[in-house]
């Protein structure tokens, strides 16, 4: 088992994470960070119950889902605008590449698309998410595969394609 002060600083990074994720997902950043605190809280309750292998799926699974829950109870509209990447060289050269890779994504079904962002993005194992997920890491191999069949027919001669 972790020391006490290993442990926390594994959650405080964990939590930090999955903000990241959430933003990556659309929300904004004081919603996801209530979403990570709510799921700190709900952690404190449930830890007698889960263990130590169980907690960052977990974690990502009910953050996840408090968003989505979030999201059902507010309004379809947002007021809230997004920042803009700062207008250097390297910021226009990285919001180009995330707006094509974006735009492939967005061709292939959302399911795809997470699959591919939580395997390359964020490096989760196989395992790790088929827990998050709910399903069989054979499940995951397969639906990853065809994720990138689908991104390589969608991306057809993008630049990218052969790094």
């Amino acid at each position: 088992m972790l020391r006490e002060e290993d442990f926390e600083s594994y959650i405080v990074s964990l939590g930090e994470e999955v903000c990241h994720f959430l933003m990556s997902k659309g929300a904004g950043l004081h919603d996801a960070q209530d979403c990570v605190q709510n799921t700190f809280y709900k952690l404190l309750i449930s830890m007698e119950t889960l263990s130590a292998e169980r907690i960052r799926p977990w974690f990502y699974r009910v953050t996840l889902n408090d968003y989505i829950d979030l999201q059902r109870k507010i309004t379809p509209y947002s007021f809230e605008e997004k920042q803009d990447s700062p207008l250097t060289a390297g910021g226009i050269e990285s919001s180009l590449l995330k707006d094509e890779i974006l735009s492939v994504l967005a061709g292939v079904k959302e399911e795809y698309g997470e699959l591919l962002i939580l395997k390359y993005y964020y490096q989760f194992s196989y395992d790790e998410i088929a827990k998050l997920l709910l399903i069989k890491p054979n499940s995951v191999k397969q639906k990853l595969a065809r994720a990138r069949a689908a991104i390589k027919k969608e991306s057809g001669n993008t630049p990218w394609k052969n790094h």
